[in-house]
């Protein structure tokens, strides 16, 4: 088993009080997850900044984007929703 300074970082967040029945197989396995999702953190986190730098977007964060948008500016949202009717005919 691995010692307490050899842990992955966030690993105190994968451990529970439920932890005192987990097996060593158990504990490795949380492990190794809180790993994969902080390299997959860091893999996105990556990404994102090569698509500033390039002053690109992902498909996601364009309607992501354009959903904080709206939520933000009371006048750009009244506007869109003039020109584009949530409910047409209505």
């Amino acid at each position: 088993m691995k010692t307490i300074s050899a842990m992955p970082p966030g690993w105190r967040r994968a451990w529970k009080p439920s932890a005192k029945r987990w097996t060593k197989t158990t504990l490795a396995e949380r492990l190794e997850t809180v790993a994969l999702q902080q390299e997959l953190a860091r893999a996105y986190r990556a990404s994102e900044g090569l698509l500033r730098e390039k002053n690109r977007v992902s498909f996601g964060s364009l309607i992501t984007g354009t959903v904080g948008l709206l939520e933000r500016d009371a006048q750009l949202r009244e506007g869109a929703a003039k020109k584009i009717p949530l409910h047409p005919g209505g």
